[in-house]
């Protein structure tokens, strides 16, 4: 549910425009003799079976094929008096009316589907799933405003490796892993000198808070580069940002010995996991480091958090860093789990008050640095109001005034999740709730979670520690996925304008391009031909094999008893065919091969012969 208590006003700056989405359907006129022809009547089905299944309106498909058992497409016409729209599959020849086709397929790799009738075309996309790959369901009740959501479903009980590009029909048009053991988990679109690239951070063994590195890739695979955060700190792979400089902004931590936790209940002489941010060049150079010890106190962790941050012996994490962004001048929106609270802080590579906390939002009513702790007003809670809060960030609604926005986990708090908006009035030292999105579906969240509120007022919400990511406007949801087994830490929605279908579908075949095909099929074997009255001759034989898969046969015939001017008379796809309309107690021999979807040709079968039977 949404909730809005105060007008937002019109965005007048974002980053990308919002276009305009118009679908239309290109109808063939009338085909000879006044037969209609229209590219939509023409409907496919694939055995393994199409995700989802097939509408016109949708372009692009998945399937779960194994590698070396062709893909079987099953082609028709709801028009049965069309002969003049074909269909080509897999680049082969077109073909009018229903059929069926193979197609061989590896991992990763697609076909088209291309209908044509006169002028008028369409084409559909088919890819083949990868061995690992999650599952999941879609539903969309509405009309989403991001085009595309990147999402990397690699925590729960059945991760995976891959960040993926799904589109708003629930379909992933493009996936990556990072190589090796490591998996990613914040995932987002990045602009590379206007290229869109994907970086990621990745994890070890499934560690939320150890990370060697983050990855930028372009989408069609090619190493951009790696960043790392400096010596002797670990990178923390909960946030990666690019900035607008070309820099990056890192987070990460290091073993502080020392430190008095009596304040929070622990020793007086602890070693805890102090959280840093950095800036960092594409070469690695340091910009600024910004330490979170230095500016927030030990007695900042919120109550809930301290027998966490100071149970046992070993390295204390104490305050638990999980999203950090820069505003326009650099200045830092800070989000630290364990004190329930975010900071904002001021450019800490500023010549005057480098790093310093201006204002709190949740948490204690102190502040280690003298920032103004914010005063909320919020019907959902009182007090320090979060519950180990995530993703952060600045919203800009173009009306003058300053807002954050935060996916609030409600950990602790006996509440459910939400994404939620505040108005920040730093004059008057308040945090004014201006909207919130919850889901009856989801009413815990231990971890994890994002909440990315879009230009045009819908929300997109990855719901931490829950299988869901979904869209809501006004009116509640307009699109959802739902994972089996796995969950994705965050989701970064794309909007339209910043990609298309067809750069997601080249970067992939670049990556998985299917191999040419030049090893013909089999010699069909054992024709025979039987005639079965005066005008008909049935004929068999045995199949042929192929590498990739056999598409039909290519069957010939001449007329006479030693003829050999033999004719192609039929294309049929399986091991039989009636061949009828003959001339009584006439010879007729026959002859086959097979051909493969790359047009490969086999050997010619035997000639086989019958005579047609006497009339009266």
């Amino acid at each position: 549910m949404i909730e809005l208590q105060a007008a937002s006003g019109l965005a007048r700056h974002v980053r990308k425009a919002l276009l305009a989405l118009a679908f239309c359907a290109v109808v063939a006129g009338a085909g000879p003799l006044g037969s209609k022809a229209d590219v939509n009547t023409v409907h496919f089905s694939t055995t393994p079976g199409l995700y989802p299944a097939f509408a016109p309106g949708i372009s692009d498909y998945v399937v779960r094929c194994t590698p070396g058992v062709p893909v079987q497409v099953s082609v028709a016409n709801s028009d049965a008096a069309d002969t003049t729209t074909t269909v080509s599959v897999g680049g082969q020849a077109p073909k009018a009316g229903a059929f069926t086709t193979s197609v061989g397929l590896g991992y990763s790799q697609g076909f088209t589907v291309a209908v044509a009738q006169g002028a008028a075309s369409t084409s559909y996309h088919v890819r083949c799933l990868p061995s690992g790959f999650p599952s999941w369901t879609t539903q969309r009740p509405g009309t989403p405003q991001a085009q595309f959501y990147l999402v990397a479903p690699s925590l729960g009980s059945a991760p995976t490796s891959w960040a993926i590009v799904y589109d708003a029909n629930g379909v992933p048009l493009w996936w990556m892993a990072p190589s090796g053991t490591s998996r990613p988990l914040d995932a987002k679109l990045v602009l590379n000198g206007g290229r869109p690239d994907v970086l990621w951070t990745d994890m070890q063994a499934g560690n939320v808070n150890v990370g060697p590195a983050a990855e930028e890739h372009s989408l069609d695979g090619s190493f951009s580069r790696t960043i790392h955060i400096s010596s002797p700190y670990t990178l923390n792979p909960h946030e990666v940002q690019r900035l607008s400089n070309g820099n990056y902004l890192v987070i990460g931590g290091y073993n502080k010995t020392g430190v008095d936790l009596t304040p929070i209940g622990g020793t007086a002489n602890a070693t805890i996991l102090d959280d840093v941010i950095q800036e960092v060049t594409p070469t690695g150079a340091v910009v600024w480091t910004w330490d979170a010890f230095n500016h927030v106190g030990i007695d900042e962790v919120d109550t809930p958090w301290r027998s966490t941050a100071t149970a046992g012996t070993g390295v204390h994490d104490v305050f638990h860093i999980n999203s950090a962004v820069t505003d326009a001048s650099g200045n830092l929106l800070v989000s630290l789990r364990y004190t329930d609270a975010v900071f904002y802080v001021t450019d800490p590579g500023a010549s005057a008050s480098p790093g310093k906390v201006v204002w709190k939002l949740g948490g204690t009513t102190t502040q280690h640095d003298g920032g103004t702790v914010l005063a909320i007003s919020d019907p959902s809670c009182t007090g320090s109001c979060f519950g180990g809060q995530h993703y952060a960030r600045f919203f800009d609604a173009g009306d003058g005034n300053l807002y954050v926005t935060l996916h609030d986990n409600g950990t602790n708090r006996g509440r459910a999740p939400r994404a939620v908006r505040y108005r920040i009035d730093l004059a008057n030292g308040t945090a004014t709730r201006v909207e919130q999105v919850t889901d009856a579906s989801v009413p815990s969240a231990s971890c994890c979670g994002s909440a990315q509120r879009l230009p045009g007022g819908d929300w997109v919400v990855s719901w931490g520690a829950n299988p869901v990511v979904a869209e809501y406007s006004t009116s509640g949801r307009v699109f959802s996925i739902t994972f089996s087994g796995a969950y994705s830490y965050r989701a970064d929605a794309i909007l339209p304008g910043v990609l298309t279908p067809d750069m997601l579908r080249s970067a992939m075949d670049t990556r998985y391009p299917v191999a040419s095909d030049t090893q013909p099929p089999s010699t069909p074997g054992a024709l025979t031909a039987t005639a079965v009255g005066s005008t008909r001759i049935n004929l068999a034989w045995a199949a042929s094999s192929d590498n990739v898969g056999v598409a039909g046969y290519r069957l010939e015939r001449c007329r006479g008893m030693y003829c050999a001017n033999f004719a192609q008379i039929a294309t049929p796809a399986t091991t039989t065919y009636a061949d009828s309309g003959l001339v009584a107690n006439t010879r007729y021999r026959y002859r086959v091969r097979a051909v493969d979807a790359a047009g490969n040709l086999s050997a010619y079968s035997n000639v086989a012969a019958a005579t047609t039977l006497r009339t009266g």
